[in-house]
């Protein structure tokens, strides 16, 4: 999320190109890693397609956050979703309850939500957050600290027809929009 103009969000990976919707601002230099992308909380988003992640044991969602307020209390800064319901996910990263996390997983078909108490997160400040998965635990991180983990097994489910957004649901699944800035995101198989 380095640019500083345009409605795409180049991959530098070079797979998974997003189109940004809504009216997301760059911030080419007010990133925590070079530039940032700004979500208003209302209705902007990063659609990056129907990406899946290899049907496997492992997943790894990491990203840089700095939330202006948190005036919608289950923000999504990442999501793969059919709808807001917790079932519908493949796999999330948001806040809970405002300052605190969430990492929704479908493995095994069902869908596993795992959240932290409040007060992980605050607005004003930048935090790096990750949710990751390896075939038998699920856990979140905060600046590299594990802030909760929960048993799950199975192989990662797929669908191939379900979207992905940064910053909130994918289109047409429900809003759920982050509202402050996202930088860095990383998918990891």
């Amino acid at each position: 999320l380095d640019a500083s103009s345009g409605t795409t969000a180049v991959d530098s990976a070079g797979t998974l190109d997003g189109t940004l919707s809504g009216g997301p601002v760059w911030h080419p230099a007010g990133g925590k890693i070079g530039g940032a992308l700004e979500f208003d909380g209302s209705d902007d988003r990063v659609s990056f397609g129907t990406p899946d992640i290899d049907a496997g044991p492992g997943l790894t969602l990491a990203l840089w956050m700095r939330a202006d307020d948190f005036g919608v209390s289950d923000a999504r800064l990442i999501s793969k979703a059919g709808s807001a319901a917790a079932q519908a996910h493949y796999w999330m990263l948001s806040t809970i309850n405002g300052t605190g996390l969430r990492f929704r997983l479908r493995a095994g078909a069902n869908t596993t939500t795992l959240a932290t108490s409040t007060g992980e997160v605050q607005a004003g400040e930048w935090y790096h957050v990750a949710a990751t998965y390896d075939g038998t635990t699920m856990r979140l991180y905060k600046n590299g600290v594990e802030v909760a983990s929960t048993s799950k097994t199975g192989a990662i489910d797929t669908n191939g027809g379900v979207a992905a957004a940064i910053g909130n649901q994918p289109a047409g699944a429900g809003d759920n929009p982050f509202d402050g800035l996202i930088d860095d995101v990383r998918i990891y198989n």
